[in-house]
């Protein structure tokens, strides 16, 4: 009877762009298979196809899947993906999104530095990372970059990060 046979689904780019559907798979406890792109590559170089299309893909792939069992190559396509735990999950995501505000950091940096050089290249002389907190914090103090001129040391050191020692160079 086909509707006693278990499920198994392949796709290619698993916890990649298909992330909510190879999720749903994997909660129906269907056994998910993904698909190596540069062994499925190589199989199709052994067994070449008239043009690159996703049906001529999709084709290889079913092929491949019903030899799993018999070939070495097959198995290196197809590689069996297991649920995950939920930490797993939690900690792929804040990674994930450490790594895209690293990214927004350094591009913001990247704009800012030119800006400040045009227009106050004495406040850049303050620091040698101008990613620094008490310098960020710095410049945050006044809503007018001129401002920061006249500010004195009892302002200076009500700012966050900002000590004795940044005071004195400010």
């Amino acid at each position: 009877h086909a509707q006693d046979r278990p499920v198994e689904v392949a796709m290619e780019a698993y916890n990649g762009w298909a992330r909510p559907l190879d999720r749903l798979i994997l909660e129906r406890h269907w056994r998910l298979f993904n698909v190596n792109n540069l062994k499925l590559a190589r199989y199709k170089e052994m067994f070449p196809a008239p043009a690159k299309t996703d049906v001529i893909d999709a084709r290889r792939m079913l092929e491949l899947f019903r030899l799993r069992h018999t070939g070495r190559l097959s198995r290196e396509v197809l590689q069996p993906v297991v649920t995950a735990p939920a930490v797993n999950d939690q900690l792929k995501r804040l990674s994930r999104r450490r790594r895209q505000l690293v990214h927004d950091r350094v591009r913001v940096l990247s704009r800012m530095i030119p800006d400040l050089q045009a227009c106050c290249p004495g406040l850049l002389e303050l620091t040698t990372d101008v990613g620094n907190l008490w310098f960020i914090n710095l410049l945050a103090a006044r809503d007018d970059l001129r401002q920061l001129a006249r500010m004195r040391q009892v302002s200076l050191l009500k700012i966050p990060a900002i000590g004795r020692k940044y005071a004195a160079d400010v």
